[in-house]
C-alpha cells in the first residue's frame, strides 16, 4: 500500500511506476499512523518506509519501520561477508520496493511457506550455513530449518518458537548485532582454550618432574582460571554498532 501526502495524480503515477496497486493520497501524518495501526490490529507484519518527519509517527507504529537512505544493514552484513536474500510471500513490485531501500540485490517473492523452506535447503547447499530472519507464520518452516533462526521480537509466537534466537528489537540492526556478538563469543571461546591448553601443556609436564612445587604448581592453576575468566568478561565491553544517522529503524 501507498501512503502518501502527494496529490492523488502523482501518487497514482508513482504507484502504477512501481507496480503498487493500492494508493492512499492527500494524507495527513495522523491518517498515515491510522493506516499503520489498523494494520498492526489486526495481527498483520507491517513494514513502514518513509523518508520525511511526515512518516515518523507510522514508522514508530510499524512492526518494522525504514526511513530512506544511508547505508542499511544490508551494508553492514555484507562488508561482514554475508549474502543476504529477501523471502516474501509479497508480489515481486513491492518487494522490489522495500529490497531497494534496505540494500537487498536477490529478491525472491510470491513464496509459500513450502517455497522459503525449499529455498533455505537450497542456499544452505551452494553456500553453507544459513541463518533465516521471520516474524511471521509463514516463516516458521524455514526458521526451523535454518542453521540459525532468528524471530522479530514483534512477530508471532509461531516464529519465536521455531528460531533459535528473539531479537528483542524489530529492526535490521539487531541482526547484525546478533552476528556479531555471536562471532566475538565463539574468537573468545577458542582464545579461552588456547590459554588453558597452554597452561596444561606447560604445567603438568613441569609438575610431574618436580619442576614445579606443589605450591607454585597450585598458583598457576588459579592464574590459569584467572586469565580464562579475564577473557571472558571483556566481552561485556561490547557494544553493539549504532546504524547511520541517515538510517532510522524502530
Amino acid at each position: 500500500v501507498m501512503l502518501t501526502g502527494d496529490n492523488t495524480r502523482a501518487a497514482i503515477a508513482v504507484a502504477t511506476t512501481l507496480g503498487l496497486d493500492e494508493v492512499c493520497a492527500e494524507l495527513l501524518p495522523e491518517d498515515k499512523l491510522r493506516h499503520v495501526s489498523a494494520l498492526v490490529e489486526k495481527h498483520q507484519t507491517v513494514a513502514m518506509v518513509g523518508d520525511g518527519i511526515n512518516d515518523a509517527p507510522a514508522l514508530a507504529r510499524a512492526t518494522v519501520g525504514i526511513a530512506m537512505g544511508g547505508i542499511g544493514s544490508d551494508a553492514a552484513l555484507q562488508a561482514a561477508g554475508v549474502h543476504t536474500v529477501l523471502l516474501t510471500g509479497d508480489h515481486a513490485a513491492s518487494a522490489a520496493a522495500l529490497a531497494r531501500q534496505v540494500g537487498i540485490e536477490d529478491i525472491r517473492a510470491s513464496l509459500l511457506p513450502a517455497d522459503k523452506l525449499r529455498i533455505v535447503h537450497e542456499l544452505a547447499a551452494q553456500y553453507g550455513p544459513v541463518a533465516m530472519v521471520g516474524d511471521g507464520i509463514n516463516d516458521a518452516p524455514a526458521l526451523a530449518a535454518a542453521d540459525l533462526g532468528m524471530a522479530m521480537g514483534g512477530g508471532t509466537d509461531v516464529a519465536a518458537a521455531a528460531a533459535g534466537i528473539v531479537l528483542l528489537r524489530s529492526e535490521p540492526w539487531a541482526v547484525v548485532a546478533a552476528l556479531d556478538i555471536a562471532r566475538r563469543t565463539r574468537r573468545r571461546i577458542r582464545l579461552n582454550l588456547v590459554l588453558a591448553t597452554v597452561y596444561n601443556l606447560a604445567g603438568v609436564p613441569l609438575a610431574a618432574f618436580g619442576v614445579l612445587t606443589p605450591v607454585i604448581a597450585g598458583a598457576a592453576m588459579a592464574a590459569s582460571s584467572v586469565s580464562v575468566v579475564t577473557s571472558a568478561l571483556l566481552l561485556a565491553r561490547w557494544r553493539p554498532a549504532s546504524p547511520p544517522k541517515s538510517l532510522i529503524v524502530k
